[in-house]
């Protein structure tokens, strides 16, 4: 069972916090957060941690970094390999997930720029996370800000498992 979950300290993004969110709900309700810094050597995780978002490698396993290939999604979609549930909810996460990752890689800004739509004025589950950052150097307090942000995950998560049990087209698979 996994026990830790590291990623980067220092501002947070929805794809980390909604990653770690994931595999508390899924995996380890008692997962331990460890946040280091960006660039930390990523050879020697034992076989209960991951490293998510961080370490500039992706294995599918232990290692969930979509920074090195740009044409991997965000961590959040890239943890869902590990979850425990059933994979059409996965897709149905993914489908959710899809504006997080955009955004997360610049895409969404990109394809808004060309639209003249100012992003400034769109409100996403990526802004209201990063609206939990306080003070990035007081590693303290952006641990409990993640923390909470990730509680707010939680409950993001159940309301996405009640639509996807309650959609028609998902309803007549089962």
């Amino acid at each position: 069972m996994i026990h830790t979950f590291i990623t980067h300290r220092h501002i947070f993004h929805a794809d980390d916090v909604l990653s770690f969110a994931l595999v508390r709900k899924y995996i380890n309700p008692e997962l331990k957060l460890k946040r280091m810094a960006h660039y930390v050597k990523s050879d020697a995780l034992d076989a209960q941690t991951i490293m998510v978002d961080v370490g500039r490698k992706y294995d599918g396993k232990q290692y969930f970094d979509h920074h090195q290939d740009s044409h991997l999604p965000a961590s959040c979609v890239l943890i869902l390999d590990i979850i425990p549930i059933d994979e059409l909810l996965k897709d149905f996460f993914k489908s959710k997930m899809r504006v997080v990752s955009d955004t997360d890689r610049g895409l969404t800004q990109n394809k808004l720029a060309h639209m003249e739509v100012d992003m400034g004025e769109i409100i996403s589950l990526n802004k209201i996370i990063k609206s939990f950052n306080r003070q990035p150097k007081d590693h303290a307090l952006q641990k409990q800000q993640f923390l909470m942000a990730a509680d707010l995950c939680d409950q993001l998560i159940d309301n996405w498992v009640h639509e996807f049990e309650y959609q028609p087209k998902y309803m007549s698979l089962k």
